[in-house]
């Protein structure tokens, strides 16, 4: 098959400065997008030629996904537990980004048991990835007490000053999309203290008020009064995103 072929064309590190040849390779990856994707797990290189493959896995995972390949993605994720983490989590995002949300796989549970497997070999940025393709297709029975543990994990990166906002944000976002329990988001609400910058408090009230919470109105009421100026532009362009929650910040203004 060809797949073998154009991922060692991809990790070739004398090919990473050409204008033409991975866009070419990435081509005709995406019409091998399941053998390419096996190959690409199972292949070595240096970082610059690990760099161009990851990229490639990326865009052709999403391609493969948007075919609602049912029938072989159990097979596909088993392979990829024996890939280069940046390889496994670039074809997990491409799954994710590319998979419709109305579509399951089959082989429930060859599916359950391949991301059990994965979820023990990757950092909590890439378990998020896991979750979110469990999430999907109704496949996480195996993953109940880990996605609590991910979760957790994300949630201390957001909360970890000595990273950068951008980190912090993406872990935030990652973790909202497990559905924080209500004293969890409480918590991540605390994080917006007065000298927490702009951005990050920002971000934090945009991640959250992308979730699924019922307490995100109320704990923001909460904390009105110690909200900087720039928080509570960001609270009411928040607010708005929902009726209830619009009905809310209507009644406290007349309040």
């Amino acid at each position: 098959e060809a797949g073998p072929a154009i991922a060692a064309v991809l990790t070739d590190p004398r090919n990473a400065s050409d204008q033409w040849i991975p866009t070419a390779a990435i081509s005709a990856a995406a019409k091998n997008d399941k053998s390419f994707l096996e190959a690409a797990a199972a292949a070595k290189g240096t970082p610059e030629g690990l760099r161009l493959l990851v990229n490639a896995v990326k865009v052709v995972a999403g391609h493969y996904a948007r075919g609602v390949p049912g029938d072989s993605v159990a097979a596909v994720l088993t392979t990829l537990k024996a890939a280069d983490p940046l390889v496994c989590e670039a074809a997990l995002s491409g799954l994710v980004n590319g998979w419709p949300a109305d579509k399951a796989p089959n082989n429930k549970e060859q599916l359950e048991t391949a991301l059990a497997d994965l979820i023990e070999k990757l950092p909590p940025s890439g378990q998020a990835l896991v979750i979110a393709l469990a999430q999907r297709w109704n496949a996480g029975g195996k993953l109940q007490e880990k996605t609590a543990a991910t979760r957790k994990a994300l949630l201390d990166q957001a909360a970890d000053e000595d990273m950068s906002d951008a980190q912090r944000i993406l872990a935030l976002r990652q973790a909202v999309a497990m559905n924080p329990s209500d004293a969890e988001v409480a918590s991540v609400l605390n994080l917006m203290t007065p000298r927490a910058n702009t951005a990050f408090s920002s971000g934090v009230l945009e991640e959250l008020s992308a979730g699924s919470s019922t307490i995100f109105a109320a704990e923001v009421f909460k904390r009105w009064p110690a909200l900087t100026p720039a928080a509570r532009r960001t609270s009411i362009a928040s607010l708005l995103k929902r009726d209830a929650w619009t009905q809310a910040l209507l009644g406290a203004i007349e309040a």
